[in-house]
């Protein structure tokens, strides 16, 4: 096998069937938003205490390649699916797999909350 040693520059269109001699990097983030990379609770990540359960209200569901258009109070989550756009407001993604759905006291609707396990996986941004 040899080495290569020699580069050229082409357009995008003429480098099909080609090996990149350095890195492509896009002028533009794609998607344009911060996006869920699971499903699972979306909410504000500061409600978290160290050792402690969370528990929160689920105020909606965020689908995929959509911006859920309600607000989201003290004490609440979204639901989000994976490639669904995060709500204003919230930065941790809880996978659904660390959560248990439970009623809430006194709420008839929507009857659930999340409650995120509190290992370091709960914790991760997304």
């Amino acid at each position: 096998m040899t080495p290569v040693a020699e580069t050229e520059t082409v357009g995008v269109f003429d480098a099909l069937g080609r090996v990149l001699a350095q890195d492509l990097v896009s002028p533009v983030s794609v998607p344009p938003h911060d996006n869920s990379a699971m499903d699972g609770y979306a909410f504000d990540g500061a409600q978290l205490a160290g050792g402690q359960p969370l528990r929160l209200e689920v105020a909606g569901t965020a689908l995929a390649g959509q911006a859920w258009r309600g607000t989201v109070g003290p004490g609440q989550c979204v639901k989000i699916m994976t490639g669904a756009i995060m709500p204003a407001g919230l930065d941790t993604v809880v996978p659904q797999e660390f959560t248990r759905a439970a009623p809430m006291a006194g709420s008839r609707s929507p009857p659930a909350c999340c409650s995120p396990a509190t290992t370091a996986a709960s914790r991760a941004k997304t």
